[in-house]
């Protein structure tokens, strides 16, 4: 049986790679961001290029998604931590 201790010590483990992976994301959705300006100006008047912005705007929906949900993971965590030390 696990200590109360260990249970948390794998839940603070669990929220530092949640966040070091929304932070990792969110650096995505911004060079995603830069990509698109980019691509916008290059893509105009291209059906292959608009079809291409479209996507690269659904990856940053997506990722955006990733990062909202894993900020409510960590919120969880930190509630769940106070919660099991009481």
């Amino acid at each position: 049986m696990s200590s109360v201790q260990e249970v948390v010590d794998s839940a603070h483990n669990i929220g530092s790679s949640a966040n070091q992976l929304r932070m990792r994301l969110q650096q995505a959705i911004d060079r995603l961001n830069s990509s698109y300006a980019r691509l916008s100006v290059l893509a105009r008047g291209s059906r292959s290029g608009t079809e291409a912005l479209g996507h690269v705007k659904l990856a940053q929906g997506a990722l955006s998604d990733a990062v909202r949900q894993i900020a409510d993971l960590e919120d969880s965590l930190e509630d769940f931590i106070v919660d099991v030390q009481k």
